[in-house]
């Protein structure tokens, strides 16, 4: 991929990854952002696409629309593949039609996380769930349209706004009851804001022909364990129990195991960090010192 020359299309804009694009553009003077509206950017409708990404006008298109909705999806498949499969394999055609790289995010819930290992790029995909297959065919297409692309693997991603699992963890505690969470499923927090500067480096490192990347966070934990470290970082007292994933019934299988290998960005040079050090910034924005979010007082 030559110079990135012209606006960088993000679609899924108003998600908590799309956010931190906006979040991080100020770092990245030289480049311009493309964040519309999700009335005018429906991955699925090809002739709203059609009209946004020209080649002359838009140097890269990054996809961050994405049906999240785990076990939603088990009773929707439907709208789970129009958004994780149909949607991508429209983006694809014109991004190579037009000559312009696209980069799509994809999960570690691709994996039936029976390895007890990080899963490499190349590793066999198993998913166990309906957004983990709809997810899986996404990449597929991307994959088959023939357009430039990166695939990148994520998982357990969180940022400072959305509904995500810090937001949900500290508003149980505001709540004050006792906060339940699985601690037998492995994997590594994502940083959303970690997410987008690493697929900036990537852009302006270039993509060539079709490829794959994991990216995620140094270290492994639990939920569980993940929920522990909210708490202590923010200064808060909750009552957190650690339960087994068979005492805790959801309607989508998850992965026991869903750690991500990331020897390949880092032998790219990818900037990342350990986990917890990203979790401390993301609290850090929200204003959480001690304890202040959860008891209603502002940052001064």
């Amino acid at each position: 991929m030559g110079r990135l020359n012209g606006k960088i299309l993000v679609t899924g804009a108003a998600g908590q990854l799309g956010r931190s694009f906006a979040r991080v553009a100020d770092e990245y003077p030289g480049l311009g952002f493309l964040l519309p509206d999700e009335r005018y950017a429906d991955i699925t409708n090809p002739g709203l696409m059609e009209r946004l990404i020209h080649g002359d006008t838009v140097s890269a298109v990054i996809n961050c629309a994405a049906y999240t909705a785990v076990d939603r999806a088990e009773e929707d498949e439907t709208a789970a593949a129009r958004v994780n499969t149909e949607g991508p394999a429209v983006l694809a055609r014109i991004c190579a039609r037009e000559g312009v790289p696209l980069v799509h995010y994809s999960t570690d819930y691709i994996f039936d996380g029976r390895a007890g290992k990080p899963y490499p790029e190349d590793a066999e995909p198993s998913p166990l769930n309906v957004y983990g297959r709809t997810k899986l065919d996404g990449e597929k297409a991307v994959a088959a349209s023939g357009c430039t692309a990166l695939v990148i693997r994520t998982s357990w991603v969180y940022s400072g706004f959305g509904n995500n699992f810090v937001a949900t963890m500290l508003r149980l505690a505001r709540e004050g009851r006792p906060i339940q969470v699985v601690d037998d499923q492995y994997g590594t927090p994502a940083y959303a804001t970690d997410i987008a500067r690493a697929t900036i480096f990537m852009l302006l490192r270039g993509v060539e022909g079709f490829d794959i990347l994991n990216y995620n966070a140094l270290g492994t934990t639990t939920w569980y364990g993940f929920a522990r470290e909210i708490f202590r970082l923010a200064g808060v007292g909750a009552d957190v129990i650690p339960v087994s994933t068979d005492s805790y019934p959801v309607k989508a299988r998850r992965p026991a195991y869903g750690v991500l290998d990331i020897s390949k960005a880092r032998n790219f040079g990818v900037p990342i960090r350990h986990w917890q050090e990203a979790l401390a910034e993301c609290l850090r924005e929200m204003g959480i010192i001690c304890g202040d979010q959860i008891s209603g007082k502002q940052r001064p």
